[in-house]
C-alpha cells in the first residue's frame, strides 16, 4: 500500500488560491481596459454624427444644426452634451436624428450649444472643441479623456488628454 505524504492536499488548497491572487491582481487591468473601450466608443459615436450631419448637409443641400439635447426633440442651451445630442434642419425645425444620453460615469462637455454646418457641410461657426471625461478618475484614477475638435471645414480630430486635466475645469 502506498503511503500519503500530503502534497495532495497542498496542491490541492494552494493552486486555486494563487489563481484567485493572479485574478484579483489583473481584475483592475481589466476593468480600465473596459473603460477605455467604453470611452473610444462614445468618442466615435460622436465623431460619426458630425460626420453624419456634415454629409447631410451636403447632400440635402440645407443649412444643419447638431446641438445638445436632454428630451431629444429640441436643443437644450447646456453645453453639456452627455444628455444627447440631436441633429435639426434649421430650415424646416425638425429633428433629423437622435443620439442618446452618455453612460452615467461620463461627461462630455464643451465652449459650444451646437455645431452649425451649411450647405457645402462648412463649420458655421468657429472651431468647436468639446471634451469627454470618467466623471469619477480625480477620485478613482485612470481612466484618460477625450478631446474632439470640429473645424472649419467640418472635419474632426480627437485627441487622448489626462483626466486630471479635464476635471480642472478646462475644456480647452
Amino acid at each position: 500500500m502506498k503511503s500519503c505524504n500530503g502534497n495532495a492536499l497542498v496542491r490541492f488548497l494552494f493552486v486555486p488560491l494563487i489563481g484567485v491572487l493572479i485574478a484579483g491582481a489583473c481584475l483592475p487591468a481589466v476593468s480600465e481596459l473596459v473603460k477605455q473601450e467604453e470611452n473610444t466608443d462614445t468618442v466615435n459615436r460622436f465623431v460619426q454624427s458630425v460626420r453624419f450631419a456634415r454629409t447631410q448637409a451636403k447632400e440635402q443641400y440645407r443649412e444643419l444644426k447638431l446641438c445638445a439635447s436632454a428630451d431629444g426633440n429640441r436643443c437644450s442651451r447646456s453645453k453639456d452634451w452627455s444628455t444627447g445630442w440631436i441633429l435639426i434642419d434649421t430650415e424646416t425645425n425638425s429633428v433629423v436624428k437622435t443620439w442618446m444620453m452618455l453612460p452615467g460615469r461620463l461627461g462630455f462637455t464643451g465652449e459650444a450649444a451646437f455645431i452649425r454646418f451649411d450647405k457645402n457641410g462648412y463649420n458655421m461657426d468657429s472651431i468647436v472643441v468639446l471634451s469627454m471625461f470618467d466623471r469619477g478618475c480625480a477620485t478613482n484614477g485612470g481612466s484618460e479623456g477625450r478631446r474632439v475638435s470640429v473645424n472649419m471645414l467640418g472635419k474632426t480630430r480627437v485627441e487622448r488628454t489626462e483626466c486630471m486635466y479635464l476635471t480642472a475645469g478646462s475644456t480647452t
